[in-house]
């Protein structure tokens, strides 16, 4: 049909191509209450995209606040339940937070592994800040490795790729619940308490915690990827300064990046 289609565009005069039967598409979808930086809206607008596939940027608004696991709940319903509507195949999803500005890299770079999952990598806020990657529950943070890709348990979800399949599987093969709203709990703030699966004591955390959880139930491993190309500043509007702040400084200054010499890892320079 398609083939007859063109055939009958080409003799009308009109240079046209075979239609496919599915666009791909990636969505790159940010919880927000609204407030971003400059910096951070400057980095969305340069973001490079793979070629041949659809785009689609869509922020969810909070309107109550501290509901940032039910906004990546609505967010992940939407863009599954509007792919399958259209007919699109949604490739992927690609989280960037309202507060991580990322290089124009970035999804490109995540993309390009191949994988279920894959994380670039960003610090907590603070002067002691700690970079956001675990290797289990209820363990504390991975050391972070310049220019090093490792798999890990847990990502900074806020600069992430997910394959859409990882949430459609998820909710096809996990009993997940329902969000006050409504929607799929692939996000929930954990409560404290037994892990019924582990044994081990749960202390809280935040609400991507629980889809790690139940990531790995179903064999995925994140892949960190730790490269400039997929790492990302956390901005913190009110210091009005971002983490790690003295690599940042460096950086707004224009001069090179630099992480120093561990015992077990060589000083890395980035230009």
């Amino acid at each position: 049909m398609q083939v007859a289609e063109a055939e009958k565009a080409q003799a009308n005069g009109q240079r046209q191509g075979l239609v496919p039967a599915k666009t791909k598409v990636i969505a790159v979808l940010t919880p927000t209450l609204g407030m971003v930086s400059i910096h951070w809206t400057v980095a969305i607008q340069n973001l490079l995209w793979p070629m041949n596939v659809g785009k689609g940027f869509i922020p969810g608004m909070d309107q109550v606040g501290n509901e940032v696991g039910e906004m990546r709940n609505k967010l992940v319903a939407l863009v599954l339940e509007q792919a399958q509507k259209s007919g699109h195949d949604l490739e992927g999803i690609f989280w960037i937070d309202d507060d991580v500005i990322v290089n124009k890299m970035a999804l490109l770079k995540l993309a390009s592994h191949d994988r279920d999952i894959a994380a670039g990598v960003y610090f907590c806020k603070g002067d002691l800040g700690e970079p956001l990657i675990f290797s289990g529950g209820q363990t504390g943070t991975m050391k972070f490795l310049p220019d090093e890709t490792f798999e890990a348990w847990g990502w900074a979800q806020g600069l992430s790729y997910v394959r859409a399949e990882v949430y459609t599987r998820m909710a096809e093969d996990l009993d997940l619940g329902k969000d006050k709203y409504g929607n799929p709990c692939w996000y929930k703030k954990p409560d404290f308490g037994i892990d019924e699966t582990t044994g081990q004591m749960t202390v809280g955390g935040t609400e991507d915690f629980h889809f790690f959880t139940n990531a790995n139930k179903l064999g995925y491993r994140c892949l960190v990827d730790c490269s400039k190309f997929a790492f990302g500043w956390h901005y913190d509007h009110a210091a009005k300064t971002a983490y790690p702040k003295r690599q940042w400084e460096q950086y707004i200054r224009r001069e090179p990046v630099i992480w120093p010499a561990t015992r077990s890892h060589p000083e890395v320079i980035w230009d």
